[in-house]
Order: C-alpha cells, then sequence, then structure tokens
C-alpha cells in the first residue's frame, strides 16, 4: 500500500496548482541596497509567488480617443464573421481594453527567452495610466506573470504592435513553463502592426513605432521624445549585465524606453481610429500616400466606395510618380466594379494618350542611340550603383522617407535606363526613360552647362537579387505581372495534371484538395487577391508565393506547426551554407587566403546572397555551376559566361547574383572577373586601388561578355573583397560605412597579413556602429601574396 500511496503522490505532484484567489499586490519601498528600485522610483510588490519591481505612472498625453464604430467594424474584419463578430463586440468597451509591450532578453523567442518588463497601460481618468512589472532576478517571473494574469483578467482585450506575433506567444510559452499561473484568456487581440503597416509603410518604409512617432504621430508636441533613446538592440545586452553585478542606470533608461512605447501604442490607435472613421477631417491635411493607403486597405477590406473616393482623393493632391500608374488601375478596376463606365473610358483615354507619347519618345530615343554599342547603352540595370552625379537622378519623397529610414528601395527585375548620350553633347535637355513591366514615365533633365556626363557603370549592390524578393515596394503590389503571368501558367498546368491523375483509377483522394487549393489559387489571381494574407490582408511573402503558389498565410500568421516545419528548413539551408565555405585553414602554395563570414540571420545568401532559403540554393547552384566548370580547363571570361548562361537559362526572370571570380598563379599574377560587384581593393605599399566591376550580374542576360582583370601581385600585395553588409553597414545617425572609409582603413596597414586586416575591419565597423546590430549579413575575403 506504501508504493501505491507513493506513486500516486508522484502524480499529485503533475497536477498545476489550483489557482490561487485574486489580492491586489502590497507595495513597499524598496531598501536602501535595492538601487534599482530607488533609481526608477519603483515599488516592492508582492504576492503569493514572490516580490517584483512595479513602476506605474499616469500621463495626460496621449488622451482618451473615443473608438469609432466604423474604425472597429474594419479592424475586426476577417473571413470567419463568427470570429469576427467576437472580436467586434469585445472591442465595443474600451475599459476592458489592456495596451501592452514587453522588453525581453533576445528577439529569438522559444524556451530560453524571457520577458524581464512588462508594460501595461489602460485609459483612465481621460489620461493613461502605466504600470510596469520588472523581474530583478529570473527567481522573480512567478510572482511577474501571476500579477499579468490579475490584469488580463480584469481587462481581457489586448492592445498590442507585433504581439501577435511575438510578445503574447512569448508570454503564452512562459506562462505554461511555470505549470503553475494558467494562460490567460484574452476576448480580443488587436495587433496594430497590421494596420500600420498597410496605411504607412507607401510613405515611410519602416512603419517601426519609433518611425510611426517621428512621422505620423508628431510624439514632441503630444508631450515626449525619444532623442535619448535607447537601442532595442542593447535592452537585453543591458539587462545580463545587470544581473551579472553591472551598473543599474542603463535599465532606468529601458524603462523610460517601455513607457514611449506604451504611449507610443495608445497615440497611434487614435491616429488610425481618425484615418479610418468616416468622419475623417478635411482630406488636403493628410498625405497624398497616406490617402492611398488608405484606399487600399479599404479595397481589401470589402469597402469600394470610400477605397474609390481616398484614391480619387490621392491622385487630385498629388501623388509621387511611381505611385500614380498603379493608383489610376486601382481606380479603374473600381470604377469598373462599381459599373461607372465613364470613369473608366476616362482613365483608359489617359492611359492611351500617354502611352503614345512615350512611344513617340522611346522612338527617338532608339533613332538617337543607333550609333552606340550595348554596353554604351546601358546605364543602370538592377539594384547597381552609378558614377553619374547624385542630382542628375531625381529621387521622389517616397523614396527619400525609405533612404532616411535605412531601408533598401527595392530595384524591380526588367529595369532599364537608358540615356540620350548623344542628346547631351547637341543640347540642354536629355530624356531619361525608365522600363517596368511597361512604361511607366518620362522626365526631362535640365544638363548643367559646365559638366560632362559620365556614362554610369556597375559599381555593385545587392548580391543575389530576385525580382520576388525586391517587389514589395512599388505601390504596395503583391506579384508584378510577369510574375502573375509565370505562377497562372504553372498552376494551370498543376491544375491539368491533378486532373489527369484523378481519372487514374488508383488516384489518392487528398489530390481532391489539391485540385481545389489550386482552383482557389486562380481565382485569387482573377480577383485580384492573390498574394494577400487571409488573417491580417497584408501582402505575402514573394519569394515564399514563388516556391508555393498555393499559400495564403504571411509568416506573422503560420500555425505552430507550420512555424517548426519553418525553422527546420531554416536551419537545415544554414547546415548546407556552411557546409559550401572552404575550409578555415585552406593555405595553397605562396598565398595567404582568410575569410569572414556572418550572417545576419540563420540563412544567409551572402556568399553569393541575398536572403531566406531560396536564396541559399540558389547559392548552392551556382556553387555547383562554377566547380564543374572549373575541370573543364576553361578560359575564365569563357567559364564565366558559360556559367551565366545555365544561370539564365535555369532560374526565373529577374534573378540574377553579383559575385568576383578569379585565378591565382604560384608567380603573382591574377585574373578575375567581377560581375556587377563591389570594387575590388589591390592594396600595396602605396595604398589601395580600387579595381571596378567588369561585366553586369550574373542572370541579367542570357549572351553577356565578361572582361577579366589581369594584375601581377608582389611579395606582400593583397586584394580585399567585402559585400554590401560592410559598405552599407550603418550607424546611429544613420550613415553608411562606406568605401571611402574601406580604402582608408586599407591604406593605413599596408603589408598587413590577411587575418590582422580583417580584424582591423571588424574592429573599426564595430566602432563605427556603435554597438547596433547590423541588418544585413557581411562577408569579407583577404587574398594576399606571401613570401
Amino acid at each position: 500500500m506504501a508504493a501505491a500511496a507513493d506513486k500516486f503522490a508522484r502524480l499529485a505532484a503533475l497536477k498545476p496548482t489550483r489557482p490561487l484567489p485574486a489580492r491586489p499586490a502590497a507595495i513597499r519601498t524598496p531598501g536602501e541596497e535595492d538601487v534599482l528600485g530607488r533609481l526608477l522610483g519603483a515599488g516592492v510588490a508582492s504576492n503569493p509567488f514572490g516580490e517584483h519591481l512595479a513602476v506605474r505612472n499616469w500621463f495626460s498625453t496621449p488622451e482618451f480617443s473615443e473608438p469609432s464604430s466604423t474604425t472597429l467594424e474594419l479592424l475586426s474584419r476577417t473571413r470567419d464573421e463568427s470570429i469576427a463578430r467576437k472580436t467586434r463586440a469585445a472591442l465595443e468597451d474600451p475599459e476592458k481594453w489592456l495596451f501592452l509591450d514587453t522588453e525581453t532578453t533576445g528577439l529569438a523567442g522559444g524556451t530560453g527567452t524571457y520577458a524581464f518588463l512588462i508594460g501595461l497601460a489602460w485609459w483612465d481618468a481621460g489620461g493613461l495610466q502605466a504600470e510596469q512589472f520588472f523581474m530583478r532576478d529570473f527567481a522573480e517571473e512567478h510572482a511577474l506573470l501571476h500579477e499579468l494574469s490579475q490584469r488580463v483578467a480584469e481587462r481581457p482585450v489586448l492592445v498590442t504592435f507585433n504581439g501577435k506575433s511575438f510578445d503574447w506567444p512569448l508570454l503564452e510559452n512562459r506562462f505554461t513553463m511555470t505549470r503553475s499561473i494558467a494562460v490567460p484568456k484574452l476576448e480580443a487581440h488587436l495587433d496594430l502592426l497590421h494596420a500600420a503597416r498597410a496605411l504607412w509603410k507607401l510613405r515611410l518604409g519602416s512603419v517601426r513605432l519609433v518611425e510611426l512617432e517621428r512621422h505620423v504621430l508628431d510624439a514632441p508636441r503630444l508631450g515626449w521624445h525619444r532623442e535619448n533613446d535607447v537601442s532595442s538592440a542593447l535592452i537585453p545586452q543591458f539587462y545580463f549585465d545587470y544581473l551579472r553585478g553591472g551598473p543599474a542606470e542603463p535599465l532606468a533608461a529601458v524603462v523610460r524606453h517601455n513607457q514611449m512605447d506604451l504611449r507610443g501604442l495608445a497615440a497611434l490607435f487614435g491616429k488610425i481610429n481618425t484615418l479610418l472613421s468616416e468622419q475623417t477631417s478635411d482630406a488636403t491635411e493628410i498625405e497624398s500616400l497616406d490617402l492611398f493607403g488608405l484606399s487600399r486597405f479599404l479595397q481589401r477590406r470589402g469597402e469600394s466606395d470610400r477605397a474609390h473616393s481616398a484614391c480619387a482623393q490621392a491622385l487630385e493632391i498629388g501623388l509621387p510618380a511611381e505611385f500614380r500608374p498603379q493608383a489610376r488601375r486601382d481606380l479603374a478596376q473600381m470604377a469598373k466594379r462599381r459599373g461607372e463606365r465613364r470613369d473608366l473610358a476616362g482613365n483608359r483615354g489617359r492611359w492611351a494618350r500617354r502611352n503614345s507619347r512615350l512611344r513617340t519618345t522611346g522612338h527617338l530615343l532608339r533613332t538617337s542611340c543607333q550609333g552606340l554599342s550595348p554596353r554604351d547603352r546601358i546605364c543602370a540595370i538592377g539594384a547597381g550603383k552609378t558614377q553619374a552625379p547624385a542630382e542628375r537622378f531625381k529621387r521622389s519623397p517616397s523614396s527619400r522617407a525609405m533612404c532616411a529610414a535605412r531601408a533598401k528601395i527595392p530595384a524591380p527585375p526588367f529595369t532599364l535606363a537608358a540615356s540620350n548620350e548623344h542628346g547631351w553633347r547637341r543640347g540642354k535637355t536629355a530624356c531619361c526613360i525608365t522600363l517596368r513591366r511597361q512604361i511607366v514615365g518620362v522626365e526631362l533633365i535640365p544638363r548643367p552647362a559646365s559638366s560632362q556626363f559620365l556614362v554610369p557603370q556597375f559599381k555593385g549592390g545587392n548580391r543575389m537579387e530576385t525580382s520576388a524578393a525586391k517587389q514589395q515596394a512599388m505601390a504596395g503590389d503583391t506579384v508584378i505581372t510577369a510574375e502573375q503571368r509565370y505562377l497562372r501558367t504553372e498552376l494551370e498546368q498543376r491544375r491539368e495534371r491533378l486532373h489527369e491523375a484523378l481519372h487514374s483509377p488508383a488516384a489518392d483522394p487528398s489530390l481532391s484538395q489539391l485540385l481545389t487549393a489550386v482552383d482557389t489559387a486562380l481565382s485569387r489571381i482573377d480577383h485580384g487577391t492573390f498574394g494577400l494574407c487571409e488573417t491580417c490582408h497584408d501582402t505575402i511573402e514573394a519569394e515564399r508565393l514563388l516556391a508555393d503558389p498555393l499559400v495564403r498565410f504571411c509568416l506573422d500568421h503560420l500555425t505552430s506547426a507550420e512555424q517548426r516545419a519553418l525553422e527546420s528548413d531554416l536551419s537545415m539551408a544554414a547546415r548546407i551554407q556552411r557546409g559550401l565555405l572552404p575550409k578555415p585553414g585552406l593555405a595553397p602554395v605562396g598565398w595567404d587566403v582568410r575569410y569572414h563570414y556572418q550572417p545576419a540571420g540563420m540563412v544567409s545568401g551572402d556568399y553569393v546572397s541575398g536572403k531566406g532559403v531560396a536564396a541559399s540554393m540558389l547559392m548552392s547552384h551556382l556553387h555547383a555551376t562554377f566547380r564543374s566548370l572549373a575541370e573543364a580547363g576553361l578560359q575564365l571570361d569563357r567559364m564565366v559566361e558559360d556559367a551565366n548562361r545555365i544561370f539564365c537559362e535555369s532560374t526565373l526572370a529577374g534573378q540574377f547574383a553579383t559575385l568576383v571570380v578569379g585565378r591565382a598563379a604560384h608567380d603573382g599574377s591574377v585574373e578575375f572577373v567581377s560581375a556587377g560587384h563591389l570594387p575590388v581593393l589591390h592594396i600595396q605599399s602605396d595604398g589601395a586601388t580600387p579595381k571596378d566591376s567588369t561585366g553586369v550580374p550574373l542572370g541579367m542576360f542570357c549572351n553577356t561578355r565578361f572582361p577579366v582583370h589581369r594584375l601581377t601581385l608582389a611579395h606582400g600585395d593583397t586584394l580585399f573583397l567585402y559585400t554590401d553588409g560592410l559598405t552599407e553597414a550603418p550607424n546611429r545617425a544613420g550613415a553608411e560605412y562606406g568605401l571611402h572609409r574601406i580604402r582608408t582603413l586599407a591604406a593605413r596597414h599596408p603589408g598587413i597579413e590577411p587575418a590582422g586586416l580583417i580584424s582591423k575591419c571588424l574592429e573599426d565597423l564595430q566602432c563605427f556602429a556603435e554597438g547596433l546590430k547590423q541588418p544585413d549579413d557581411l562577408t569579407l575575403l583577404a587574398v594576399q601574396r606571401a613570401e
């Protein structure tokens, strides 16, 4: 009997404890030894699970904004009507709303990530009441989570910014790990990130809360500013330093950062509420790109009348040139659905007149360029940089905003800018014409009286680009027309094969489900909703659409099983990439070779580059191609030309790669081809000389010649190669590291061994970035002729 009783006792120990009755946390003043508590002006809160720090503040701004019924209807609308009605009913009472933001020990998620600071806020007395729970040690986590569960029970409607994808799943995981505190039940969860992304991404590029406060909310007018704000990338390190006995002062800045996030979150809802409610103020006070974003947001949610009105107002106020064609197309499509043939005919007439003018201009341009070689006609392709003076190429306000936000401005595929070189020499104006799917604009650019036009050359850019990875940009398109045609053809072929397979006597029943999914995808293409997430109605990652046209949800709304499968794929791709790198101890006779490879995420593409699993597969493809051709004993230019043709014929249109490939002999002679890559630095005793690109990126054109650089290195000379993870690395002021800084660094250390050169470069980069996490992959390669 005793053994049986022992077994039952052990089973009972596995059961979660009964929930304890709620009671308010007692607050006491921190002791003299609690430096952090006294620094924050916090109190020590106690509950049955232990103690933690609590910081309570009331703010008069932002003021309470009564939610509009129209706003709540639009934000809660989903394909599942029952869920939409339930969410809508829960949102009607703002007293149940709880704004939440967390500061964590990392962004990876999983069981090893803790939320050490939980910020909560709710409307109270016309202002915002904020309460923050701080965990001084991991032992206080249970007390922290117990307090959170009590607040959520009182206000079960959560309002977050990216909380559906990060904050709340992380907290749910921590609740589960306690095995003693049940996960609180939410009546609704409103994530403002998706609405903000739809409304302001066109204008800002980056929709981080900091950028929204600066450019949309006018935070200084509301009473707070972030001039001395702490960088989010440094917050985990500050906390770990504190746990190891470090200073408490940096954490005071973290708590203030969390307070500003809560206030920004509440103010953001007020701005969205104003924009989405039907009682919107004068449209002339709203940015044209914001109106266009509002139009597309309303169109996705079935509000065609308001979408039509907002789009027309955006065009009337004046959209940037790159967005006007898409706005006119959207307006014509909405007019067609509404039966307004007059509007449709007017738009078609304007398009016909514009295209007629452009065809005439294009004919003049071709006529003037007949005497030029193809190389001379190409001024800039893809994402390459140019030598042309910056004032010659004007950027739209939206592009300047994206540059200010340090976001890469996407370069769509098939982009070809051509200049009338003879026109520059004879007159004072020249025609710059741009092709993207169709001709979308012509601009007359005045020529300065005393300047010589420089034909832009390739200076390199992102090393592996795909049209899929670049197409999140122009006017919010989901997938560009060429890729839609490709995907439609693929889907139709798959449907035919499924029909044939279903007629087989041994057909699997699951084929019927696949056929239904293919038909649904084709229907989405026909109705213009292909590539939109069915949960948040935002764009699905285009790279995933190309890999699987049947996907219906963006990465933020994958199921747990799908997320685990994706993590497994990323891990496998990372192992593939690491396996393709040369061994660190590579030491060919007469040469000293060192490299540094630092991916920005789990899967890099910087080896030839880009991002994601698809980029790693392209990298593997190129790696295998060059290994096979290298064994054939071909001349270097012939080898690259063959590799380019194979790459063109075996990849999608718009995919290309920039790279440097070369050979080195024992006598110091080197030959290399740079296909659209950043300049290679030849470091000698008297300085560093850049060797520019000798050709266009691989995959751009199938029949392209690649000239070869030839030089002889003396003993101690070095060739230094790098990716734009170095040149485009930003600092806190938004400035980029730049090629000039690399040349200056190399010139200061002539003759230094490759390992030392790479070490000096990394030290200088770390000093320049001031601890800011770098957004792109980084690869460095130094090849030195040894004694």
